[in-house]
């Protein structure tokens, strides 16, 4: 299968050994140093407790306070899995799990199902959220529309689907920035034509297509007038309205 309109990009970030490692649930810290100073205070609740992160087979789990609700990530082509750790840690801390899938060569093209091990191997969960960046969300938004009655909501960062999802019963987000230089526009207009009229279309002023994990530049990308924590957690706060 190929999909175009996405590009690939080499990641700069180390993996992470395997064992834990546990959040510290006070953002103080990284808010002085990485918060934008020009942007008014992004609210997106406080932390429930802390995220404990753990290696497992199917990629990185964040295990958080909650026990209901859990969302499955697709990280975007040729990007290592531990860039969108920012996102993953402050949804894990109010609530909501989360798991960051490791795909075979790092492209979720080639593993567009590995959803389905998360339902087989973690069956507890009442809800099951569903996100990717870029190529990865283009592939769990397709996946989402083979599996709607599983699917409790379908979290698009810098993607769009290419299969119709226009029954979908469940809260639908499109969120990239008005600076990204990578995501096509006429292939997300036309994959909003396959969603019901109650999807939400949000564009983050001054967000670029990197900005959602932690990599450094794309090349081909435009440039961001915010900070990469600005545009993480205007997306955690979209994805919580949806949700809470």
């Amino acid at each position: 299968m190929t999909l175009t309109g996405y590009a690939t990009c080499k990641a700069d970030c180390s993996g992470w050994d395997e064992g834990t490692c546990v959040t510290d649930s006070d953002d103080s810290d990284k808010e002085s140093d990485d918060s934008d100073p020009a942007d008014p205070e992004i609210e997106i609740g406080e932390p429930l407790g802390t995220a404990t992160i753990s290696s497992v087979s199917e990629g990185y789990f964040f295990d958080g306070p909650g026990t209901e609700e859990a969302l499955i990530f697709y990280p975007g082509a040729s990007i290592e899995p531990t860039a969108y750790s920012s996102i993953m840690t402050m949804l894990a801390e109010r609530g909501i799990d989360c798991f960051i899938i490791k795909m075979p060569a790092n492209m979720a093209i080639l593993g567009q199902n590995k959803a389905d091990d998360i339902y087989k191997n973690y069956p507890n969960y009442k809800k099951y959220y569903l996100s990717g960046h870029s190529m990865g969300g283009a592939m769990i938004a397709n996946y989402a529309a083979k599996n709607l009655d599983k699917t409790s909501g379908l979290f698009m960062m810098a993607a769009y689907p290419t299969e119709d999802l226009k029954s979908a019963e469940f809260p639908i987000l499109f969120i990239y920035g008005t600076e990204d230089g990578v995501l096509t526009r006429s292939k997300l207009e036309t994959g909003l034509t396959l969603v019901p009229e109650s999807a939400v279309n949000y564009e983050i002023e001054g967000g670029n297509h990197a900005y959602f994990g932690d990599y450094g530049e794309q090349n081909g990308d435009g440039v961001a007038t915010i900070k990469p924590i600005t545009q993480q957690k205007i997306t955690v706060r979209e994805i919580l309205k949806l949700v809470r």
